[in-house]
């Protein structure tokens, strides 16, 4: 598969919201994988602008936010089969963290959890459009007695150097949003007061 390069040599801090089971979820290496690292990758593929990709010789546009990457790439970065990839890219939907687009020509996901974004030597984060908080609702309806995680999600820089590795303790920390410019802080608060109300209706 071919598509168009995005420049990688700038490292990128990206700004995530992950409810704590987001986050619980990611820091464990339960299904004999490491999921922060796992996670990481896909980081790594996400368009930090909008750019294409070829496959069969049809090009098709991928936008910033999303990751174009088959099962059997990952398969061979992650060093495991293609099920393992397939079941935690599921998971990774099931919890909101990704969306998962699949047609005749490949798989993309849309990094619904990334807020926004800044590549290194740059002053102004980029908004992802594509973000969109997980408020639960899906669960809660499906199991009413299961309790729905604190509305107030953890928002926290990510880099995403290929040269150190992420320890969960690192995706525990929790970041103010007072670096974020303005348009972006507003409406990551946006979100967060439509979410607080969606909770206390339910």
């Amino acid at each position: 598969m071919e598509r168009k390069e995005i420049d990688k040599t700038r490292p990128v801090t990206y700004y995530l919201s992950l409810t704590d089971e987001q986050l619980n979820f990611l820091s464990s290496n339960e299904g004999g994988i490491n999921r922060i690292q796992c996670f990481r990758r896909l980081l790594h593929h996400t368009a930090t602008a909008d750019t294409t990709y070829t496959k069969r010789g049809i090009s098709k546009p991928l936008m910033q936010g999303q990751t174009c990457v088959s099962a059997l790439e990952l398969s061979k970065e992650w060093n495991c089969n293609r099920k393992t990839v397939i079941r935690f890219l599921k998971q990774l939907e099931q919890l909101g963290i990704v969306t998962i687009k699949t047609d005749c020509l490949t798989t993309i996901m849309d990094m619904r959890c990334i807020a926004a974004w800044k590549h290194e030597g740059e002053t102004v984060y980029t908004a992802n459009a594509l973000y969109k908080r997980d408020n639960g609702k899906a669960k809660s309806e499906q199991n009413p007695n299961k309790s729905v995680s604190d509305p107030t999600s953890s928002t926290l820089p990510l880099p995403s150097s290929d040269s150190s590795e992420i320890t969960p303790s690192e995706m525990e920390q929790i970041h103010s949003l007072e670096e974020i410019p303005d348009d972006v802080r507003e409406q990551l608060l946006t979100e967060d007061v439509e979410h607080f109300h969606e909770q206390r209706e339910m």
